[in-house]
C-alpha cells in the first residue's frame, strides 16, 4: 500500500517529504549496493570519488570557497571538476547558507586572488529560499551545459532539495527539462552507510547516504564527513553514474554540497542532528 504524500508549499513550488514515495523513474542507474539491518562490512572501490576541498580551515563559518576533485573510482571515463567563487559570509542566514555557483575546473589548491570564472563555465546555480535553516530546509539549483556550437550555458535540469523538521532525512526531486521527467531520490543522515566506502580512518558524524524513493535499500553513493582543515568530506559514488542529458551525476554533486554546507553550518551534522539514523 503506498504511503500518501505530505507537500509542503512553498510559494510557487511544491516540495514532497514523503520516505515511502512510489514510482520513482531512475533512468536505469545500476546499484551496486544493497543497505540491510545488520549493516555487513562490504566495501568496493567507488565508481567515482570526489573529495571536496575547501580553502579555509574553518570552512562555512566565513567567506571560503569549494573544489570538487575527483580521487579515485573505477569509471572508464574521466569525472568532472568544479569549484565555486568565493562565497561571502555576510550572505548567509541563520543557519541558511549563501546561495551560490558551481563552475566546472579548477585547481586543488584554490586562493581569493584566483580570477573570476568565465561564464560559459557555470554548471548550476544553488539558491537556499527563506530565512532561516533550523526548522525547514529549501533549496532550488539549475543545472546548466554547454552544448556545442552555444555561446552559454544553457538550463538543462532543475533539482528542489526539501528537509521537513528538524531531522536530517532531505527529499530530491530532479526535474529533467527536455524530457519532462521527474526523478525522487533521498540524502539521509547515516553512521552504518560508512561500512560501503574504503576509507575507514574517518568515522566522525555528519555522514549521509544517497538512494532512489522506491529503492531505499539500494545505496548509490555516501558522504563520508571529515574534520580536516582542507578536506570537507568525500563522496564516494557507488551506481553508475554518468553526466549527460540522462544522467544525474551533476544533480547528485549539487544536491550533495547543499545539504552538507547547511549541516556544517547548522551544526547538525556534527552531532548527528535530533534526527540521526543508523541505518
Amino acid at each position: 500500500m503506498s504511503v500518501p504524500t505530505q507537500p509542503s508549499s512553498t510559494g510557487d513550488h511544491e516540495y514532497l517529504v514523503t520516505p515511502g514515495e512510489q514510482n520513482t523513474q531512475t533512468n536505469g542507474i545500476k546499484p551496486v549496493h544493497q543497505d540491510s539491518d545488520d549493516h555487513p562490512d562490504h566495501a568496493k572501490e567507488a565508481y567515482r570519488l570526489f573529495n571536496v576541498w575547501k580553502d579555509v580551515a574553518l570552512g562555512p563559518n566565513i567567506s571560503y570557497s569549494l573544489q570538487v576533485h575527483p580521487s579515485g573510482g573505477r569509471a572508464q571515463t574521466p569525472s568532472p571538476v568544479f569549484h565555486t567563487p568565493r562565497i561571502p559570509w555576510y550572505r548567509q542566514r541563520y543557519h541558511l547558507p549563501a546561495s551560490f555557483d558551481l563552475y566546472a575546473g579548477g585547481t586543488v589548491i584554490r586562493s581569493s586572488k584566483d580570477p573570476q570564472p568565465e561564464p560559459e563555465d557555470r554548471r548550476s546555480h544553488i539558491h537556499y529560499r527563506g530565512v532561516e535553516g533550523v526548522f525547514t530546509l529549501r533549496v532550488d539549483a539549475d543545472i546548466f551545459s554547454q552544448p556545442d556550437g552555444a555561446s552559454e550555458p544553457v538550463k538543462r535540469c532543475s533539482v528542489r532539495i526539501a528537509r521537513k523538521g528538524i531531522g536530517r532525512t532531505y527529499s530530491v526531486q530532479i526535474y529533467q527539462d527536455g524530457s519532462g521527467s521527474v526523478q525522487k531520490f533521498y540524502w539521509k543522515g547515516s553512521k552504518a552507510a560508512l561500512s560501503l566506502v574504503e576509507d575507514r580512518e574517518h568515522d566522525g558524524n555528519g555522514n549521509l547516504k544517497f538512494f532512489a524513493a522506491d529503492r531505499p535499500q539500494e545505496i548509490l553513493a555516501v558522504w563520508q564527513n571529515r574534520t580536516d582543515r582542507r578536506i570537507l568530506g568525500s563522496l564516494s559514488v557507488l551506481a553508475t553514474l554518468d553526466e549527460g542529458p540522462d544522467g544525474v551525476l551533476e544533480a547528485l554533486v549539487v544536491s550533495c554540497l547543499a545539504v552538507v554546507l547547511s549541516e556544517r553550518l547548522s551544526g547538525r551534522g556534527w552531532l548527528g542532528g535530533l534526527g540521526k539514523s543508523t541505518g
